[in-house]
């Protein structure tokens, strides 16, 4: 975005847009400031207990403690940046591939850090569809569905925009 499109907007945090990627590196210094928040996730419950480690489904989507988005991997809230290397299920590896998509989506802008996003201010949720460690020449019969439960995901919690750098070999 050239900067005259910036004097007329840098972006809103009520525009979310789920990344569905394999893996995130959210607590980057100029991404941390973008990362989407479940607000059905966050606060106190009825026990006092913070809601977004208690280990319930407190907004009822299906989701528990599911505050930034969802691992479709690993069935939990953490879309962290780790992924099978690829090839063996026994070793795993960061992934760096969300560091430039979602600097490029939400890179918080005009504070002295690293880069600006297109929108310095936004709502990114991240929603990881991960590798499985399929052995070479066979198809990750299963990322399909992961993918489609993520893009499911993002419509049901409220996406505007969904970004999405990979592929499905089937």
């Amino acid at each position: 975005m050239p900067p005259s499109a910036w004097s007329i907007t840098t972006g809103s945090r009520s525009v979310v847009v789920a990344i569905i990627d394999d893996g995130f590196f959210y607590n980057h210094e100029d991404l941390v400031g973008n990362i989407w928040t479940n607000s059905g996730e966050i606060g106190y419950d009825d026990q006092g207990k913070n809601k977004s480690i208690n280990g319930m489904d407190d907004d009822g989507n299906g989701y528990t403690d599911d505050v930034m988005g969802w691992d479709f991997v690993f069935e939990d809230p953490d879309p962290d940046h780790y992924i099978f290397d690829g090839m063996n299920r026994n070793s795993i590896q960061p992934y760096w591939h969300s560091i430039p998509a979602m600097g490029i989506i939400g890179a918080k802008g005009n504070n002295g850090i690293g880069i600006s996003g297109i929108n310095w201010d936004v709502s990114m949720m991240l929603l990881k569809v991960g590798a499985q460690g399929i052995p070479r020449g066979q198809v990750d019969t299963t990322k399909v569905e992961r993918t489609s439960r993520a893009i499911r995901y993002a419509v049901d919690n409220g996406a505007q925009i969904i970004n999405w750098s990979g592929w499905v070999r089937v």
